[in-house]
């Protein structure tokens, strides 16, 4: 996803610059985080003596309320959460690291030690936005990113990384009477991947991550 609010971008002199703070008339946009992983889980290897067998790969789904789940039991197993769940409506975030809030927004636990994100060099970007920077802007961007899980530091097994193409977009409208704009940001990709699950086995991994979030844009100095 970008490199910060979900990749913002301001604009000055021509040139889009990928920031990891906020400018200070930016707005910083939490994004809502969406993942949805289907693969195959390596079955097991019997020997009897005279031949070799290995069972039939198992299938299995990984949605954002089971990465959830893992997420809470890794951070209780680190000390960083005091229950092995997390309540009911949590929500996973992005705003330039992971961590989990529940449904009225508060924060329970930031998860950044076990989930992140790494992008690829190249980025590819598009749009419009004053030279003076604020809204209005238009900005979109396409990035290599990957997702990454490692459970290994708190002594846990689950570990595995997924790829893809991510499609960025920020935008904002021309500011109201008290110079205030609305920012919406969003992001997009489908991913590849594999790693070892929770119970050692290895896996492979394809599916989609999607986040959105939106803040309230200041122009005021």
């Amino acid at each position: 996803m970008k490199n910060i609010s979900l990749f913002r971008f301001i604009w000055a002199a021509g040139i889009a610059v990928t920031l990891t703070a906020s400018a200070s008339v930016q707005a910083q946009v939490s994004e809502n985080v969406a993942i949805s992983l289907v693969g195959l889980e390596s079955g097991a290897t019997n020997d009897n003596g005279t031949t070799t067998t290995i069972r039939t790969p198992a299938r299995l789904v990984l949605t954002t309320r089971e990465l959830l789940r893992h997420l809470a039991a890794d951070e209780n197993r680190a000390g960083h959460y005091d229950a092995t769940n997390f309540p009911a409506g949590a929500v996973l975030t992005y705003n330039g690291t992971f961590s989990v809030h529940d449904r009225k927004g508060n924060l329970l636990v930031d998860v950044s030690d076990v989930l992140t994100l790494s992008f690829g060099q190249q980025i590819i970007r598009w749009g419009n936005g004053r030279d003076t920077g604020g809204a209005p802007f238009s900005h979109a961007s396409r990035q290599l990113v990957t997702l990454n899980y490692d459970s290994t530091g708190s002594g846990g097994t689950t570990k595995f990384s997924v790829t893809g193409m991510g499609s960025f977009a920020d935008v904002a409208g021309r500011p109201n009477s008290r110079g205030n704009a609305r920012e919406v940001a969003s992001f997009r990709a489908s991913v590849v991947g594999e790693g070892v699950d929770s119970s050692g086995a290895g896996v492979v991994l394809s599916g989609g991550i999607e986040a959105a979030g939106a803040a309230t844009l200041s122009t005021a100095q």
